[in-house]
């Protein structure tokens, strides 16, 4: 048997150099303690900057700003370079009492070459922002429909060849807590062209594994199957979608995909509605479960049949003996 090389694969392995590191390291460490990314995330995400000299860039999902810092410091030299930032919340999601991105306000002189744009979708934003973006930097939600959503709103923006960063790619098996957290990996292993990875490091022990790459980037090219990004919106969706922002992305998608994927997002829609409503329903029942268990031992009758009560789930029914 023969050994797959990586040229083969299509994967390239980024070991940063002593000069980029030395780069990211000359920005003052304010960022670092607000930073989402481990050191061994950073200096990848730092080399990749480095290495593919962009002009115009689109950060999707921008939390405290950490990330912003690092992208405006790698391109401050490179003349005509432009960040745009966008983020859901114009509030920092888990930081009270702090605006979105508030972490670039302390490095004055690397904001000049950042636009910020909160409280939206990507695609409310995007038409002032407009195309030929040369590298995009997807770190939203995690969970379905997440950054394969984020990624088909942007898409038609994107040059035939730019590149894709994303974070936070194996988070559903770093993080033994966040099983659902699998939308980056799947957008990562959709989306066709050369992957770029860091390499196998030890860097945070706390983890379930700490030595699985959680952050990676794609180099794009013209092999992208857009219904292949389209199909994978129909794995179970975490969260739903406001109404208003349903019928703006269905405007917005209904000017650069055909009519087919039109109808398919419909059906995935309907879908999603079901599963989420039948997710509440179930949610519902078992803290209404919770509710007359903890009532009977506490010595309240919630009815008359409390010593025994009959859980119907998914057509199975179980005999549950509450004693007093």
């Amino acid at each position: 048997m023969s050994t797959v090389c990586m040229e083969k694969t299509g994967f390239e392995i980024i070991d940063s150099t002593k000069e980029e590191i030395s780069i990211l390291n000359s920005i003052d460490d304010y960022y670092v303690k607000y930073s989402e990314m481990s050191q061994h995330d950073r200096d990848f995400f730092n080399s990749v900057l480095l290495r593919k000299k962009p002009k115009k860039i689109l950060e999707i999902g921008v939390a405290k700003g950490a990330s912003s810092v690092i992208i405006l410091n790698a391109i401050k030299d490179i003349e005509g370079a432009h960040l745009y930032s966008c983020d859901y919340s114009e509030d920092c999601y888990n930081l009270s009492g702090k605006k979105t991105g508030f972490v670039v306000d302390n490095y004055p002189d690397l904001a000049e070459k950042q636009t910020l744009y909160t409280g939206g979708l990507t695609s409310d934003f995007i038409d002032e922002i407009d195309g030929d973006i040369d590298l995009c930097f997807i770190d939203t939600m995690h969970v379905c429909p997440g950054e394969i959503l984020d990624f088909l709103l942007i898409y038609p923006y994107l040059k035939p060849d730019a590149t894709i960063i994303l974070h936070d790619i194996n988070l559903q098996m770093v993080k033994s807590n966040y099983p659902n957290f699998h939308a980056t990996n799947i957008l990562f292993s959709v989306l066709s062209g050369k992957k770029l990875l860091p390499p196998l490091v030890s860097h945070e022990s706390s983890l379930v594994t700490d030595k699985l790459p959680n952050i990676g980037a794609i180099e794009l090219n013209s092999d992208i199957n857009i219904l292949d990004l389209f199909t994978v919106l129909g794995i179970r969706w975490s969260y739903r979608l406001k109404s208003e922002e349903i019928k703006n992305i269905k405007k917005h998608f209904a000017r650069f995909y055909d009519e087919y994927l039109l109808k398919y997002f419909d059906e995935i829609l309907l879908y999603q509605d079901f599963a989420l409503s039948h997710d509440s329903r179930e949610k519902n029942f078992f803290k209404d479960l919770l509710k007359t268990i903890f009532s009977v031992r506490n010595g309240v009758k919630s009815d008359e049949n409390y010593k025994q009560k009959i859980i119907t789930f998914l057509g199975i029914k179980v005999s549950v003996k509450l004693k007093r």
